[in-house]
């Protein structure tokens, strides 16, 4: 795999990644998607809960590490492009 295809399908993991837990957060501020029927839990409660899923967490790291791959890739190619010049 070639430095830019891997930069691309980092960048591609990043944005998908972020794209879904931006959705996901837009639902629960919107109140949609709520498990309890009877009775909705505050924003307060809603927003703690979004915070505290394992899922939610793992896709956060995901998207901040395909988005510190790439910003290595863009440095490394920086140094090897100043050191043959």
């Amino acid at each position: 795999m070639t430095q830019a295809s891997r930069r691309t399908v980092h960048g591609v993991v990043a944005v998908v990644t972020v794209a879904a837990v931006l959705w996901q957060l837009s639902l629960v501020v919107a109140g949609e998607s709520v498990l309890a029927e009877s009775a909705q839990p505050g924003l307060a409660t809603r927003l703690a809960r979004f915070i505290s899923y394992f899922t939610i967490l793992s896709n956060l790291l995901v998207a901040l590490v395909g988005l510190a791959f790439v910003g290595a890739d863009r440095a490394l190619e920086r140094r090897r492009r100043t050191s043959l010049a």
